[in-house]
Parts: structure tokens; C-alpha cells; sequence
């Protein structure tokens, strides 16, 4: 983040491409926000809305490519495309789930948005669309009104987060040091990196994975083998994810402390009826842990 802060603080930018990033970044978060609105998108409009912020940001700051553009032409036909041609079958929605993750570990979203100033951090450009890209279609055609889909909780569900969080925190705490998977170890400058890093958790993280993992795996699970299983898969899936966590792989510690965590999230979601809540508990857990145990 420093050396980001001290590229666009430097005069080697070139100003046309902080008006790039800037407008780029806009029209990206605009559309992100949106997300919600079911009567804006359509699975036509969302596929034209990944070139906007691409070519808003890549041409005027020079570093426009034809292979980054057929790429992102390519993966959002398929992020944007796969559900409503696939209708719901399970199969069809696992390989889904599993190429957005593959697409996602493996940093091709970054790769298309290229930066001509290193340190410049272009590349959340790419994250951002990735996840919004794949989280509308999910909502367009999979996740019901039931998920409770929304950018800001309501007062009762900050409250659900925030108790399922202190219970989950005292057994994720003895579960890290039983694993030797973190230490103690105070993040400089906690006191205000802590809640940017709670608002980008909640709105960015914590809600993309919770209507995929709450909002729609566990609701799915639920209807064919009731809660408790339910709950116990989708928790164990969403460990499973955290395999290559801190680009460590097989990263076994990752995946048993985020399965655990996973329990809570369900039960904050299942409590609220509703992902918001599930949001807050998540986003509490990571923030703790980037704050408290970062190393």
C-alpha cells in the first residue's frame, strides 16, 4: 500500500493515467453497487459492462492489448454466460464455482489490467470486476430474494454478526496457536488500517463469498439434506477454498480454521435469515485476524 500511495504521490504519474485509474475505478464501483438492482442487468448488459472500465483505463494510459482484451472478452463470456445457459443442475453450478475460483487464484483478472507504473495498484481493478462479474450472474439466476442480499446491514443483523462472532473468535484463537498457524502480532498502524480493512472485507469479500457459500450453497444443501449437514458441508467447502491461501499450497491450517469459521458464518446466517449478518461475522473474524495476528 505505501509504495501504491508513493507511486500516485510521485510526479513520474503521468496524469492522464491517474484520470484513467480514477475513472476506471468509478465506473467499476458504480457498477459494483448496482449489483442488486435485478431490473439494470441482464445477462447481455453485464457481459458489455466488463470492456467499460477496461478500455476506459487501458487506452488513454497506453497500455491497451489485444491478447488482455480477447482474454477478458473470453472469461467474461463464461463468468457471465454459464448460468443462464446451464439452467440449474449441480453439476453444471460446481464447475461454475470452481472456474471462478481457478480464474481468480490464478491472477488472470490482475494480468488484464496491466499497470505502466510499478507499484501503480491497477490490478484491484481486475479483482473488482471478477467478483462483480460472477456475483450479479449468481444473483441474476441462482441466489433468491431469501439471501438478503444488501451492502449495509440492518441494526438486529450487525447485532447476530457481531454475537456470532465473539463466539467463534475464542475457538479460532485455540485452534491458531493448537496448529502453530499464527502468532500475536499487532498490524502497524491497526488503529486506522483496521476499519478500511473491515469495510473492504464486508463489502468486497465477506459478500461475495457469503452469497456463494451461505446464500446459495448452504440454502441448496439445506433443501435436500436438512440444516445440520448442510451446514457442516458448505463450511467444510469453504475451508476447502483456502488451499492455496498466502499462495501456500497444500495450506492445511488455512483450511481448517476457515472451515470452522465457517460454521459460525452459517449460523450467523442462518440466525438472521440472511447474508448481511454472515457478512458482519466474517468481516470481524479477518479484520481480527489481519490486525491481531498479521505475520
Amino acid at each position: 500500500m505505501q509504495k501504491a500511495l508513493n507511486a500516485i504521490m510521485s510526479s513520474s504519474v503521468p496524469p492522464q493515467v491517474l484520470w484513467a485509474v480514477g475513472a476506471a475505478l468509478i465506473l467499476e464501483l458504480t457498477f459494483y453497487f448496482s449489483m442488486g438492482r435485478r431490473g439494470l442487468w441482464s445477462s447481455g448488459r453485464l457481459l458489455a459492462s466488463a470492456f467499460v472500465p477496461f478500455l476506459v483505463y487501458s487506452v488513454p494510459s497506453g497500455v491497451f492489448r489485444l491478447d488482455s482484451l480477447l482474454m477478458l472478452a473470453a472469461l467474461s463470456a463464461v463468468i457471465c454466460l454459464w448460468l443462464p445457459l446451464t439452467h440449474k443442475w449441480p453439476a453444471a453450478d460446481l464447475l461454475y464455482l470452481g472456474f471462478a475460483a481457478a480464474v481468480y487464484i490464478a491472477g488472470l483478472p490482475k494480468q488484464i489490467f496491466r499497470t505502466p507504473i510499478e507499484g501503480l495498484p491497477v490490478e484491484t481493478l481486475g479483482q473488482l470486476l471478477w467478483f462483480r462479474l460472477g456475483l450479479t450472474s449468481i444473483l441474476l439466476h441462482r441466489a433468491g430474494k431469501s439471501v438478503g442480499f444488501g451492502f449495509v446491514p440492518k441494526p438486529a443483523e450487525w447485532r447476530t454478526g457481531a454475537r456470532w462472532y465473539l463466539f467463534c473468535m475464542p475457538l479460532l484463537v485455540i485452534l491458531m496457536y493448537a496448529l502453530e498457524a499464527a502468532k500475536f502480532r499487532m498490524a502497524p498502524g491497526v488503529w486506522w488500517k483496521a476499519p478500511l480493512t473491515f469495510l473492504g472485507i464486508l463489502w468486497v469479500v465477506a459478500l461475495a463469498e457469503e452469497v456463494l457459500f451461505r446464500g446459495v450453497m448452504l440454502e441448496r444443501l439445506k433443501a435436500a439434506w436438512g440444516t445440520v449437514p448442510a451446514l457442516i458441508v458448505s463450511s467444510l467447502l469453504f475451508g476447502s477454498v483456502h488451499f492455496w491461501y498466502d499462495q501456500r499450497f497444500p495450506n492445511w491450517k488455512m483450511v481448517a480454521l476457515a472451515s470452522v469459521a465457517g460454521m459460525f458464518y452459517g449460523q450467523a446466517y442462518l440466525s438472521a435469515r440472511g447474508v448481511r449478518a454472515a457478512m458482519v461475522t466474517h468481516a470481524m473474524v479477518v479484520t481480527t485476524w489481519k490486525s491481531l495476528f498479521a505475520g
